[in-house]
């Protein structure tokens, strides 16, 4: 399902970028970003993760990806670091794709510090495991608006309550 998954992360990246929710709801949006010449970083390049740098690149944007497994890279990833550079890589990231699973390395590991090292007002889509990223954290960066955008496929917990704070956020966007 690498490829299904792959279109669906991208978009929800439009949807984000685009503001569709926004559009939709009060039938206005602010000026929409481009996404040519903007840093995207895919946190995991396995298939789903090459499949949206693949996707992503043809729109103009510079690839970095963070893995454990430093691949050689193709020609879709400009740059790839190791885990421990996240909060390095992610102060340059405009658009973050988490597409990693879930293991005790990658469990939580979008949480305060990691909002906190992130590039003012990026944009985040979780099509991996709920798990991967600290609900709190993630609630408490809308909170403070420190981010232009969630798009999530994927909750902790799923489903989540219906009067969560991220079901009634118009900068977030949940699918099925």
């Amino acid at each position: 399902q690498g490829p299904e998954i792959a279109d669906h992360a991208l978009g929800l990246c439009l949807c984000l970028t685009r503001q569709i929710k926004k559009a939709i709801l009060k039938n206005k949006i602010d000026r929409p970003i481009e996404l040519k010449n903007k840093t995207v970083l895919i946190y995991g390049v396995g298939g789903v993760g090459s499949l949206i740098a693949e996707r992503i690149k043809t729109f103009g944007c510079k690839i970095i990806a963070i893995d454990k497994e430093l691949k050689p890279l193709n020609s879709f990833i400009d740059q790839i670091y190791s885990p421990e550079n996240l909060k390095k890589i992610l102060l340059k990231s405009d658009i973050i794709f988490i597409c990693s699973p879930l293991t005790k390395e990658t469990n939580l590991v979008f949480k305060k510090e990691e909002f906190n090292a992130m590039k003012k007002k990026p944009y985040l889509i979780n099509v991996a495991r709920g798990k991967i990223i600290h609900t709190s954290s993630l609630v408490n960066a809308l909170k403070s608006n420190k981010l232009s955008g969630v798009g999530l496929d994927v909750t902790d917990p799923e489903p989540l309550n219906k009067n969560h704070y991220l079901n009634n956020h118009e900068k977030v966007i949940i699918t099925p």
